[in-house]
């Protein structure tokens, strides 16, 4: 019964300019701040946005002290993003933050037999 919503940043700033162009910023900020799971996808573009990580900003507050979650994914993590605020930075940075790269061939290669083994 989760309420699960999935966005790329570059969506979520869209959506932002399309809310203030048509006055639907209270339903914009409704449709992000009342959901169970947030997923955010390249939260690097919000580097040097200041306007939009604002905006995300209080949408992240609101989510998080309603004791919801948020799932965002970088190229980078957010200490080295340029241009993005320190308060997100900081807030960002309270949860868990993953460093995740690609597996070395073997590794890769030693899975997908794995896999294969258990599909058959």
């Amino acid at each position: 019964d989760a309420i699960v919503r999935y966005i790329t940043t570059d969506d979520f700033m869209n959506d932002w300019v399309n809310a203030i162009s048509k006055k639907t910023t209270t339903d914009f900020t409704s449709t992000y701040e009342n959901v169970d799971l947030l997923l955010v996808d390249d939260i690097q573009m919000l580097q040097g946005k200041d306007r939009f990580q604002e905006e995300f900003f209080n949408i992240f507050n609101k989510i998080t002290k309603s004791q919801k979650q948020i799932v965002m994914t970088s190229d980078v993590l957010p200490k080295d993003i340029p241009g993005l605020n320190a308060r997100l930075v900081s807030r960002f940075m309270q949860g868990v933050a993953y460093d995740i790269q690609k597996r070395d061939f073997p590794t890769r290669l030693a899975i997908l037999k794995n896999k294969s083994e258990e599909v058959g």
